[in-house]
C-alpha cells in the first residue's frame, strides 16, 4: 500500500513540476511583464516544491524497489540531475524577466524541446529498463522461471526486475496478485 501511494505521489509531483516548465518556457518565449511576475511566484510557491517532492518520492521508491544496484537507475538519475539544473536555468531566466532586465534575443527557445526530450528518454529508461542486462546483480526472469518458481508462490520477483508486462515501475500484474 505504501510502494503504491509513493508511486502516485511521485507521479502527480512529476506532472506538476514538468508543467511549471513547460509554462515557464512558453511564457519565455511569449513574454507578458504581469504574467511572468505570476508565473515567478508560481514557479517558487508550486513548481520547485514539486520538484523536491519528486526527488523524495523517487528516492523513496528506488529505496523499496531496491533499484540503487541498476544501471538504468544511475542514467535516469544523471538525466534528472540535467533536467533540475535545466529548471533552474528556466527559474532565474523568469526571475530576471519578470524584473525586466532580461536580454530580448536570451529568449532560450531550445529550453523546452531539451526538457522534453530529457523526459521522454527519463521514461523510456523507467519504462523498458534497457541497461538491467548490463548488471550482475539483476533477477533473471528467464532463470528464475526455469527453475518452476512461476505459479508455484515460494517466490515473487523482485522490484525493479525486467519481466515481460512490466508496468511503468517495473512490476507485472502477476506480481500484485501475489502481494
Amino acid at each position: 500500500m505504501i510502494y503504491t501511494l509513493s508511486k502516485a505521489a511521485h507521479l502527480v509531483t512529476l506532472f506538476v513540476w514538468i508543467g511549471g516548465m513547460v509554462a515557464v518556457a512558453v511564457a519565455l518565449r511569449y513574454p507578458v511583464l504581469s504574467f511572468l511576475k505570476q508565473l515567478k511566484t508560481y514557479d517558487r510557491v508550486v513548481t520547485s516544491p514539486a520538484m523536491v517532492a519528486a526527488w523524495a518520492f523517487g528516492i523513496m521508491l528506488a529505496v523499496q524497489g531496491g533499484w540503487f544496484p541498476h544501471s538504468w537507475l544511475a542514467a535516469k538519475i544523471f538525466l534528472v540531475l540535467v533536467l533540475s539544473g535545466l529548471h533552474g536555468v528556466l527559474a532565474g531566466r523568469l526571475r530576471r524577466a519578470a524584473a525586466g532586465t532580461t536580454d530580448p534575443e536570451e529568449s532560450g527557445r531550445l529550453l523546452l524541446p531539451i526538457g522534453l526530450v530529457l523526459v521522454a528518454l527519463i521514461v523510456l529508461l523507467v519504462t523498458l529498463k534497457p541497461l538491467s542486462r548490463l548488471d550482475a546483480r539483476c533477477v533473471d526472469p528467464a532463470a528464475s522461471n526455469a527453475a518452476g518458481a512461476r505459479g508455484s508462490g515460494t517466490r515473487r520477483p523482485r522490484r525493479g526486475a525486467s519481466v515481460a508486462g512490466d508496468n511503468y515501475f517495473g512490476q507485472g500484474q502477476d506480481a500484485y496478485a501475489r502481494q
